[in-house]
């Protein structure tokens, strides 16, 4: 398959193999492989360019046709066409406070199944912008989710505050980006131990009697 990047353009240039001189080629853009063209030539020298009506998955179905008047057998090229740029669907913790020592995870859509550069991620907590190549900034293409956890990057807080966080910068593979950055404000707190305590016993000595 061949990824169309910069925009909905497919730009086909067909060359014959071997010996074969066809007069030209019959080509169509469809969603169904192997589908054949119309008996028509519209690509007399092999090129053309054609347009997707959308993303997804597209096929350049190409059919020549000979010397002797007749048509060949149809060829087939599958196009992956993407011209959507990252989407950010959400952020949790979704209430506004939490402890310094929370996590947070700013969800993200990769719906075209491209994949997310993590180069490409650049967020920024305060006043201070992070990638992912720092403990603390972390992209788990699996949930699709860019995990933030700002006591590792030094944001701890011995009483109230406010954190700020922005996704500043995200691209797909692909090369299209985030169209614009997105931002968050949280009250924070000081981080809450929730370990629970251990159980008791009740020794005489150095010998436990009761757990």
């Amino acid at each position: 398959a061949i990824y169309r990047p910069a925009g909905a353009e497919v730009v086909l240039a067909a060359a014959p193999a071997g010996s074969v001189q066809p007069s030209g080629y019959a080509v169509a853009l469809s969603q169904t492989p192997s589908e054949t063209p119309p008996e028509q030539i519209n690509a007399p020298d092999g090129k053309l360019t054609l347009t997707a009506p959308g993303d997804g998955v597209w096929y350049v179905n190409v059919r020549p046709k000979l010397a002797d008047g007749s048509w060949g057998m149809v060829h087939t090229m599958p196009v992956w066409v993407d011209t959507s740029p990252p989407k950010v669907l959400g952020v949790s913790p979704q209430g506004p406070a939490l402890t310094s020592n929370d996590p947070i995870e700013i969800r993200v859509s990769d719906g075209t199944g491209v994949g997310v550069d993590p180069g490409s991620i650049k967020v920024k907590v305060g006043d201070e912008e992070y990638g992912v190549t720092v403990p603390g900034v972390s992209y788990e293409p699996d949930r699709e989710a860019i995990l933030v956890q700002p006591h590792l990057l030094g944001h701890v807080f011995s009483g109230a505050g406010k954190l700020r966080l922005a996704l500043v910068a995200l691209a797909y593979r692909n090369g299209h980006a985030l169209s614009q950055p997105t931002s968050w404000s949280f009250d924070v707190g000081p981080a809450v131990d929730r370990d629970p305590p251990p159980p008791p016993v009740l020794a005489v000595g150095d010998t436990p009697l009761i757990r």
